[in-house]
């Protein structure tokens, strides 16, 4: 019998609703498009779309993430278990006015975005929630099973707050991959990989940067300084299409993305988060893992709303 690498992921979720139709004219109320609706896809959106990535290529996934007892939460719980991924460390609160399941609703015509509208409860009501469990949670996970690595997916929405990465750091051994999020205001540190994109990498490091004229290169030394003080062992920076970056402490290289015919960008990162994971427990060097992991994210950018991770997909750009 073949093992199954273990990969335990915290992390904010959601659901994502994209609502198609078409604009063919402007309302005569005010001059804004009149959304003809045709149909609507629901997908599982944030962590709750890595792991299903993850678990699709073939790893076990246990998730740690928050969900109340409404109508999306049920979703995401039995969606979640559909696909084979672990919901017994999820923390489940009764819905109110201040707790319920974040949800993103695309309203989309002709694969354009016309708005996004985002009903999520205020981060500080889910901290409050998340601190009364996490402990436990996370204390009865690491002690009943061995993980090949802990992934977080900081969505700054209160799973991932001073106190719970506190409570990670400390009690976790394996390596640590960790997609931040700068506005939640923590200091990343002690971390196998971090992979911002671009514009975080920036607000992570007040950096002074003219996205019209400066290139990442040109902040070698600082982003260097960065990493080193925060004992971060290998940064990996997206950059949309322009592909992504690994910046160590003694290496800085470019990996360029194929070009494709872009549809949508939800949930790339998502996508290029689950694929690196994915080569590395294969035992790839990482320079080979961010390749395949460009590669993916590009994937998904043809597809219609959040999709995961498709393993036919992967057959055929691995055997490129």
């Amino acid at each position: 019998m073949l093992y199954k690498q273990k990969i335990l992921l915290i992390g904010d979720s959601c659901v994502d609703y994209f609502v198609e139709g078409k604009v063919a004219r402007i309302s005569p109320e005010a001059p804004v498009p009149v959304f003809s609706y045709s149909h609507e896809s629901i997908y599982l959106g944030c962590a709750a779309n890595v792991a299903i990535s993850l678990s699709r290529l073939g790893l076990d996934v246990d998730l740690i993430s928050f969900v109340s007892n409404d109508k999306n939460g049920d979703f995401l719980i039995n969606k979640l278990k559909k696909e084979g991924v672990n919901t017994n460390y999820l923390i489940s609160a009764k819905t109110n006015q201040q707790l319920f399941t974040s949800e993103k609703k695309r309203i989309v015509s002709n694969s354009h975005h016309i708005c996004r509208i985002d009903r999520e409860p205020n981060p500080i009501y889910i901290k409050e929630e998340i601190n009364k469990f996490f402990e436990k949670n996370i204390k009865e996970a690491l002690s009943k099973n061995t993980y090949t690595y802990t992934v977080i997916s900081d969505y700054a929405k209160g799973i991932i707050n001073v106190d719970s990465y506190k409570l990670i750091n400390r009690l976790v051994k394996n390596k640590i991959i960790l997609d931040p999020k700068p506005k939640n205001k923590i200091l990343y540190k002690n971390l196998f990989i971090l992979k911002p994109n671009k514009k975080e990498l920036i607000e992570l490091m007040n950096l002074n940067y003219n996205f019209e004229y400066d290139k990442l290169e040109n902040f070698e030394n600082n982003i260097r300084d960065f990493i080193l003080k925060n004992n971060i062992i290998n940064l990996i920076v997206t950059d949309g299409m322009n592909g992504s970056f690994l910046i160590t402490k003694d290496k800085f290289r470019h990996f360029p993305s194929k070009k494709v015919e872009v549809f949508d960008v939800s949930g790339a990162g998502d996508s290029f988060l689950a694929a690196l994971i994915y080569y590395c427990t294969k035992g790839l060097g990482l320079s080979e893992c961010i390749s395949y992991a460009n590669q993916a994210a590009s994937t998904t950018v043809t597809h219609s709303g959040t999709t995961p991770l498709i393993p036919n997909d992967f057959s055929e750009f691995s055997q490129n």
